[in-house]
């Protein structure tokens, strides 16, 4: 059955139809290592659920610092940042990521804030997503099979 248009408004960046999105989730099988991090440890734990159901590898985060120490030492795939995090806010750790380790990491900003202002500073911040909170299950493992296979067009510009 065919999803109505508009279902999920953020996955038209990188996936060209509902199709499409078919032909990428079947063909991602490939393991990711997922970075996962919020100061809410039930929300933590559920994406870790969900993610190691999807098959990924997860490493798990519960403020900025934590998040940052464990990009650099491990580089996993994504990293999923929650924008409201101590110590270190989720800006803070994706600026660090880029400055230190460079493009190759997909940061996803995980906020409440979904106006396009928030999505212009996570842009800005070195993002190449913004998932805007309750997260949809469904929008996450599209990104995450666009991901894996290559085919995740970022919100911000990269440079040559």
């Amino acid at each position: 059955m065919a999803k109505p248009a508009g279902q999920w408004p953020t996955m038209s960046r990188f996936l060209p139809d509902e199709g499409g999105a078919r032909r990428l989730l079947s063909r991602a099988a490939q393991l990711l290592r997922v970075l996962v991090a919020d100061d809410n440890p039930d929300i933590c734990e559920m994406c870790a659920t969900l993610l190691r159901l999807w098959g990924h590898e997860v490493l798990l985060a519960s403020n900025g610092n934590q998040a940052l120490d464990i990009a650099r030492r491990e580089r996993p795939d994504v990293a999923i940042l929650d924008i409201g995090m101590p110590r270190l806010t989720g800006y803070e750790v994706a600026q660090a990521i880029r400055r230190d380790i460079g493009s190759g990491m997909v940061l996803v900003a995980v906020t409440g804030w979904g106006q396009e202002e928030a999505k212009a500073r996570t842009a800005e911040a070195g993002f190449d997503d913004h998932l805007t909170k309750p997260v949809e299950p469904a929008a996450l493992e599209a990104l995450l099979a666009a991901v894996a296979a290559n085919a995740h067009a970022p919100l911000r510009a990269t440079s040559a």
